[in-house]
């Protein structure tokens, strides 16, 4: 999904474009992402195709990040974890898991954020999630014990978005 506008001026707090993306139907992942003091690294977790690249209008502008993201652990200590990352660093700028802490195993979780770019480059960037969980185990991205759920209409989106400065 895409929304771009086009008025001859924008006004201070008026979204410029949105890049957005959503993934529908269950997969899975046995990669996890560690529940440390670590900056979570690119090779942990899978992405699932949750990737919006944006090109700001003005390097001035706020970019804004959302994510919301449904998954179970196999695992009864276990959490679905959320890392961003920019372009194709190594390392994650910001990581969230669900307030809850740990959830019930096999059980259907949301991890939901927020998030706005600290500098804005007028240079295209990537933004991109990976999705793990921690203590071992299986991952099931929109679904419960590897399994779709409320016939695979659970959907986990990306939105990136630009604000008029």
């Amino acid at each position: 999904f895409t929304l771009t506008t086009t008025p001859a001026r924008y006004l201070s707090g008026q979204i410029v474009q949105m890049r957005s993306v959503a993934v529908r139907g269950f997969t899975t992942t046995t990669i996890n992402i560690p529940d440390d003091d670590t900056p979570p690294q690119s090779t942990e977790g899978a992405g699932f195709g949750l990737s919006v690249t944006l090109l700001p209008t003005s390097a001035l502008n706020q970019i804004y990040v959302r994510g919301d993201i449904f998954g179970s652990t196999s695992t009864p200590d276990g959490m679905v974890i959320t890392s961003l990352f920019l372009a194709a660093s190594s390392s994650a700028i910001a990581a969230w898991k669900p307030l809850n802490g740990a959830t019930i195993a096999n059980r259907l979780d949301g991890v939901s954020f927020q998030w706005k770019a600290p500098t804005v480059s007028a240079a295209s960037t990537t933004y991109a999630l990976n999705v793990g969980t921690t203590g071992g185990g299986t991952l099931t991205l929109n679904g419960e014990a590897s399994a779709g759920k409320f016939g695979d209409s659970v959907v986990s989106t990306l939105t990136v978005w630009e604000v008029q400065n």
